[in-house]
Order: C-alpha cells, then sequence, then structure tokens
C-alpha cells in the first residue's frame, strides 16, 4: 500500500511538470508564450518598449509605450521660429497570427491598436511658447514576426493611431484644454529585436 501510494504521489508529480510546461510543442520545438521587445530606430528619435503574450497560436496581446524625440533640436540652433515636437503613445495591440507552425507569435499578422497619445510642440529658446494635444487613439497595422534561434525575436511592420476626439492647450489661451475638431493619424513604422521566454 505504501509502495502504490509512493507511485501515485510521483506519478501526478511529473504528469502536472509536463502538462504546465508550454515551452515545448507537439514535435519538440522550443515555443514561448512571451516576449519583450525594443525598438531599433531610437538612432531616429523613435523609442519603443514592448510586452506580448500569446492567448493561443493564432491570437496574442500586447502593452506598448512609445517615445519620440526631436533629435533636430540638438544638431539645430535655437530660434524663435524653431518649433520642436515630441509624442508619447502608450497603447494595447491584438494581434491574429496567420501561421501554421506550431510556435506561438511567429509570422505574418494584422493588428488593432486602442490607447492614448499626448504631444507637445515648443521652443527651445522660449519654453513658455507651446502647444500641447492629447487624445484616446484607434488603429490597426500589418507586421511579420520572425522566431530566430528560438529566443531571439525580429519584428516589423507599422501601425495607424487616429485621434477619436482630441483636446489642446496652448499658451496663448487662458482656457486651458479645450475639445478641438482637428483629427491626426500618424502612421509608425517600427523594427524591433526582442527576447521569448
Amino acid at each position: 500500500m505504501k509502495n502504490l501510494l509512493i507511485v501515485i504521489f510521483f506519478t501526478s508529480i511529473f504528469s502536472n511538470v509536463f502538462a504546465q510546461s508550454d515551452s515545448l510543442s507537439e514535435k519538440g520545438v522550443a515555443t514561448y508564450k512571451n516576449n519583450v521587445q525594443l525598438n531599433l530606430l531610437g538612432f531616429a528619435g523613435y523609442f519603443g518598449l514592448q510586452y506580448e503574450r500569446a492567448l493561443s497560436k493564432h491570437v496574442s496581446i500586447s502593452l506598448i509605450g512609445d517615445y519620440f524625440f526631436p533629435f533636430a533640436r540638438l544638431t539645430s540652433d535655437p530660434t524663435p521660429s524653431n518649433f520642436y515636437k515630441k509624442n508619447y503613445f502608450i497603447h494595447a495591440q491584438a494581434r491574429y497570427y496567420f501561421t501554421k507552425k506550431s510556435t506561438f507569435n511567429n509570422g505574418f499578422y494584422l493588428a488593432g491598436d486602442v490607447g492614448y497619445k499626448y504631444s507637445k510642440e515648443y521652443n527651445v529658446k522660449d519654453n513658455d511658447i507651446y502647444v500641447e494635444n492629447r487624445a484616446p487613439i484607434v488603429g490597426g497595422g500589418l507586421g511579420y514576426q520572425l522566431l530566430i534561434k528560438k529566443r531571439f525575436v525580429v519584428d516589423a511592420g507599422f501601425t495607424t493611431a487616429f485621434s477619436i476626439w482630441q483636446q489642446i492647450n496652448s499658451s496663448s489661451n487662458n482656457y486651458g484644454w479645450v475639445k478641438s475638431k482637428s483629427r491626426t493619424l500618424d502612421i509608425p513604422l517600427y523594427i524591433n529585436i526582442g527576447y521569448a521566454f
């Protein structure tokens, strides 16, 4: 009886370990449901950080933060007519992968986004001259993600960010944030590298 209980105990432990492991596919190929990525376009002023989690072989969700820094202000002389713009984006993204492979987060995909955008145009010589915008955004995009050497991720594509409505605040008015009739459309490109786990 004691030996039977020991066998049942160890059998249940090993079966749970293998059942809960999501790092091996049915063919023994390593697959990972998570990845973190950095945008390689930082040299152009576009910085991005992304976390992605696979919900299934075809569907994933991501949380993404983007920042655009106006590097032109570092290489040009500030004058009263020079205005620079910086952007912040925080958005959630859902992806659908058109893959036939057993790996997660791999191949050609369609993406849908929802999030928030903040931008500021300002004069470096006089920081009291500025225009700010903020807006909720929706959008979509296309891309291709490739898993290399089991854990190395390369992701490239584009997305759109359309403002649903927009508020503006500027140094020239005394009303604070006011609703604007204008809408903006941004189409950022990205080339990311990352690590799967």
